[in-house]
């Protein structure tokens, strides 16, 4: 039996999610050992990434249809330009929610907390750290867009460097 690309994404998109969930349930133990203050921090993230594993398992179709938008030519054998553009789309999807999520996470936790903590005050200075982690995931989201939305362009290249060998 012939697979299309509507269906080699949604399986792809399944294993995905099957591994977010068996990465929470491991992780899961290590929230109990977390001291006090932090324990609300890593418990909204397990629960995050388990949200989204559960939506990738059982939602693939959605996902596949309405966020990732796998290219309709599925007509005959599924080329390995075709594979490439999937996966390219998959990691770009990837890329750009895990790096909205670091960029929330340290937005909140450098302007939001202090102001909810101790409110009328400005709050420390944004430590070295924090600001380059924002940089980053403000990058990764650029590159994870560029692969999503360009992955067309992205094979095109992948596939001329091939052939100019």
């Amino acid at each position: 039996m012939a697979m299309d690309m509507r269906e080699i994404t949604r399986l792809l998109l399944k294993l995905a999610g099957l591994y977010l969930i068996v990465t929470v349930l491991i992780a899961a133990p290590t929230v109990i050992r977390t001291p006090e203050p932090y324990r609300i921090d890593g418990a909204a993230s397990l629960v995050l990434y388990a949200l989204v594993g559960f939506a990738l398992f059982f939602l693939p179709g959605f996902i596949s249809n309405r966020i990732v938008r796998v290219p309709t030519e599925t007509g005959g054998a599924v080329s390995s330009e075709k594979l490439v553009q999937v996966g390219t789309i998959l990691l770009g999807v990837y890329f750009t929610a895990s790096a909205a999520y670091d960029l929330v996470y340290t937005y909140v936790k450098t302007h939001w907390f202090p102001q909810l903590h101790f409110p009328g005050s400005r709050g420390p200075d944004m430590p070295p750290d924090d600001f380059a982690y924002l940089i980053a995931s403000s990058a990764q989201i650029v590159i994870g867009l560029a692969l999503w939305l360009g992955s067309k362009y992205v094979v095109r290249a992948a596939f001329l460097s091939k052939n100019d060998r």
